[in-house]
Order: structure tokens, then C-alpha cells, then sequence
């Protein structure tokens, strides 16, 4: 009926019935006689709100209901959005950094632009960059994954497993913007289970944002997270992301090595071994500066965890105190902790080489590495003791003495 001019009479050629155009925008409908043949209970147009038996709609277009948008095809590659997600390529990532760091007013890194760049068949999983980035440039990374910013197309990449910075110079903007990235990224599919920062400059600031991000109910598919180098992090820094990870139940494992952590950090370790619900299996603490004041207020909460596996206390001044009470004392403690739990579950490898270790302060724990205790797998420490006394403590294969024969060989039977 849109063609016609108004004033115009004409008959529906479903319904029969007489249609008569008023204007451009509406209808009027007059009912006469069908024609013959035509059904004789037909309701009408839609100029009065009926539809044809036939159930046909001849209003104008302005008049009908809106049709639902169609379904846009996924374009190869995953440049549409909605289904063509999940195939998101190195080459579209690729574009969205480039985008990212225009937007940001920064320049597209060249190294990273190479790694992004297929040269062989299968899927980028891990992203390791030396390049100095700076926050910025961390920041370009992290959006370019999820994929939504202007003018970014296909959405996030969602094959990424890893991510390393090496002294990128992330420093807390940085660990933020990966923060955030560890909070939206599983409800986008993006599930990260490795990060890593070496020597970044992450301090407290950057911890606080990390462990916000890695609390429960957070982020759940974070594994392994390294933070060796950041000598700005401190026990200050190491508060702060206890305050998250202590609530955390799927890191598995935690790298503080050289982060400058003193005696202060010895509580929040505790708390981090004391939660419940902690998965952790590896601490490696190497090269801090713990001390025996550190060691005494983390061994209580090491003797009730029955998660950890892993500690590495090597090169942390353990040992040290001016007050040689304060020594023995600590070292009792990380006897006890050696010895408990009865159970085979716990501890069984650990590490306190390089301390300052004489043979008075080890021999506080010669009670607990006795040979019926065979969960302790692994036990390293100086081979400046005693011979005697180094050969009772050291465990390097099993909780277990070899002995002297070789098993399997037994004596010849005789003919």
C-alpha cells in the first residue's frame, strides 16, 4: 500500500478486503464484500489492528513490529566479536597493541610486535619480553589481551597461559594494570596460570594492587607467581600482598627471592601458612634478609601447614642476631616445625645454606632429622659443619639412609 498515492482504493490479495489510502504514514480500512472466493470470515488489515486470516502483516513499515537484528556471520579470525572470539589471532592481538600504544601515546615496541608475529603453525601461550616498557607499555600489553579498547577488534586473546616481564620498568602502575588484567580475564577466557616480574621495581603500592587482584574470590587460575628482583618491595610490600594471597586457594607457587624482606616479614609469612585453605607448595625466599628473628615468628605457623612442600630460605642472615639466644631459640623452633606433623603430609624439602650456620646452632636440629624421620626428602645446608655433623643433617635424595650394600645383588647359590 506504500506505493500507492493517497486517495487510492485497493484490494488486499489475500484477505479481498477494500483498502482505501488516507496518507503516506496511515491506513483506513473499509470493509466490503469479499470478492468470490475469498474467505468470508477474513478480520481485516492492519488498519485496524487485525491481521489477515492468512496471518500475513500489511501495515506500513513504520507501523510494524521491529524485525530482530540478523546474526552477523564470525569472520574468520575472530574480527566480529560474539562467537568469532574464540579464534582471535596473533595478527589481530598484534594490531590491538599497536592500537593500544597509539592510544596511550607511546610507541609500539618492535620486539614485542616480533613475538606476535606467527612463524610457525600453533598457538602463542606464553609472552616474555626484556624490553624497558615502562608502566605505559605494560599497560598497552594488558589491554591489547582483552581486547576491548577503541577501535580494537575480536576480542580477547584467549590462548595466553604466561606472561614475563624482565626489568621492564613496570614498576606499581605496571603491577596495576596486570592486576586488572588478572581480575577481568577469566570472565573474558582469559586464563593466565604464570606471572612473572623480575626486577621491575614493583614496591608496595604495586604488591597491594596484585593481591587485591589474587584474593578470594578474584582471580582463580593464577599458578606460579615470581617477583624476584624487586629489592623495592620490602617486608612493607610483602604486608601488603599477604593481605590478599592469605584468603588465596589456588596459588601453587610463590617467588620472593632478593626482595629485601627482613625480620618484619616473618608474621605475614605466618599468616600466608596459616590459612586453611591454602594450596601453596612452593616459597622460595633465597637471598633476603629474614634472620632468626624472622625464622622464629614464621616456624609456628610452618609446623601446623600441612600444604607446603618447598621452602628456600638460603642466604637469609639466618643465624645472625647479636643475641645467640635469639639464634638458638629460632633454630629450636625450626626443629619443632621439621618434626610436626606425625602425619606424612607437610614439609619435605628444604633449603638454609648459606646462613650462618656453626655447629652449635646445628646441632639444635639433629633431634628432628632422625633416620625415622623420612618425610623430610631434601635438606640442604653448608658443608663447613663437621663432617660427622653435615653427614647426620644432609638429605639431598630421600628421608632415607642409603645403605651400604646395592639392593637386588644377593650371594650366588652354590651348585
Amino acid at each position: 500500500t506504500n506505493r500507492h498515492p493517497p486517495g487510492t482504493r485497493t484490494t488486499c490479495a489475500r484477505c479481498a478486503h477494500t483498502v482505501i489510502v488516507v496518507d503516506a504514514a496511515r491506513l483506513r480500512v473499509r470493509l466490503r464484500a469479499p470478492r468470490p472466493g475469498a474467505a468470508a470470515d477474513g478480520l481485516g488489515l492492519a488498519g485496524c489492528q487485525r491481521p489477515c486470516q492468512s496471518g500475513g502483516d500489511h501495515r506500513p513499515r513504520a507501523l510494524r513490529a521491529p524485525m530482530p537484528p540478523k546474526k552477523k556471520a564470525a569472520k574468520k579470525g575472530g574480527d566480529a566479536g560474539g562467537d568469532g572470539e574464540d579464534e582471535v589471532t596473533l595478527e589481530i592481538w598484534c594490531s590491538n597493541y599497536i592500537k593500544a600504544c597509539k592510544a596511550l601515546g607511546i610507541d609500539a615496541d618492535k620486539a614485542i610486535i616480533k613475538s606476535l608475529q606467527p612463524e610457525e603453525e600453533g598457538d602463542l601461550v606464553q609472552l616474555c619480553t626484556d624490553s624497558p616498557l615502562g608502566p605505559a607499555g605494560v599497560r598497552a600489553v594488558c589491554a591489547s589481551i582483552i581486547g576491548r579498547g577503541t577501535a580494537m577488534k575480536g576480542g580477547p586473546y584467549k590462548k595466553l597461559r604466561s606472561l614475563r616481564f624482565w626489568r621492564s620498568g613496570a614498576g606499581d602502575a605496571g603491577a596495576a594494570a596486570v592486576a586488572d588484567l588478572l581480575k577481568i580475564g577469566p570472565r573474558e577466557g582469559v586464563a593466565l596460570g604464570h606471572l612473572e616480574f623480575l626486577d621491575c621495581g614493583i614496591a608496595a603500592a604495586g604488591c597491594l594492587a596484585l593481591g587485591d587482584s589474587l584474593m578470594l574470590g578474584a582471580n582463580s587460575t593464577l599458578l606460579t607467581l615470581r617477583l624476584d628482583g624487586n629489592d623495592s618491595m620490602g617486608s612493607a610490600g610483602l604486608i601488603q600482598l599477604v593481605k590478599g594471597l592469605r584468603t588465596n586457594r589456588t596459588l601453587l607457587n610463590l617467588h620472593l627471592t632478593y626482595c629485601a624482606i627482613d625480620a618484619a616479614g616473618g608474621r605475614p609469612l605466618a599468616q600466608l601458612l596459616s590459612f586453611d585453605g591454602s594450596s601453596l607448595k612452593t616459597l622460595d625466599l633465597q637471598g633476603n634478609r629474614l634472620g632468626s628473628e624472622g625464622l622464629a615468628a614464621l616456624c609456628p605457623a610452618l609446623a601446623r601447614n600441612l600444604r607446603l612442600k618447598e621452602l628456600s630460605l638460603c642466604d637469609n642472615d639466618l643465624g645472625a642476631a647479636a643475641d645467640w639466644e635469639v639464634n638458638r631459640g629460632a633454630f629450636e623452633a625450626l626443629a619443632e616445625a621439621l618434626k610436626a606433623p606425625e602425619t606424612a603430609a607437610g614439609l619435605t624439602s628444604l633449603d638454609i645454606s648459606l646462613n650462618r650456620l656453626d655447629a652449635e646452632l646445628a646441632e639444635c636440629l639433629v633431634p628432628a632429622l632422625t633416620p625415622e624421620n623420612t618425610r623430610i626428602a631434601l635438606f640442604k645446608l653448608d658443608d663447613t659443619l663437621p663432617v660427622a655433623l653435615f653427614e647426620s643433617l644432609v638429605r639431598m635424595d630421600s628421608g632415607k639412609k642409603k645403605g651400604k650394600g646395592k639392593k637386588g645383588k644377593g650371594k650366588k647359590k652354590k651348585k
